[in-house]
């Protein structure tokens, strides 16, 4: 066997790998999530406060971390000239 052939072997193990992985992650995810429908967007607005104002303040800090850092993240994807928050 060339050394291509054996490495795109090894790849499509660590895809499959990559796969399941991804895989676990969101179905972690999706065990995580709280979700609602809404018929209006006051319906909408009531429901979002009554959730954040039911979490405690550290699950608050963290989404709030995590969304930060999420739209850093696409600004950098961007070519963002400045750093997000500036």
């Amino acid at each position: 066997m060339t050394a291509a052939y054996i490495s795109g072997m090894k790849s499509d193990a660590n895809d499959a790998v990559d796969k399941a992985a991804i895989l676990a992650r969101s179905r972690a995810r999706k065990a995580r999530m709280t979700t609602h429908i809404s018929h209006s967007f006051k319906e909408a607005d009531d429901w979002d406060l009554e959730y954040w104002q039911s979490v405690g303040p550290e699950e608050r800090l963290s989404a709030l971390v995590t969304l930060r850092s999420d739209l850093g993240k696409v600004e950098a994807a961007r070519g963002a000239k400045h750093e997000f928050g500036s």
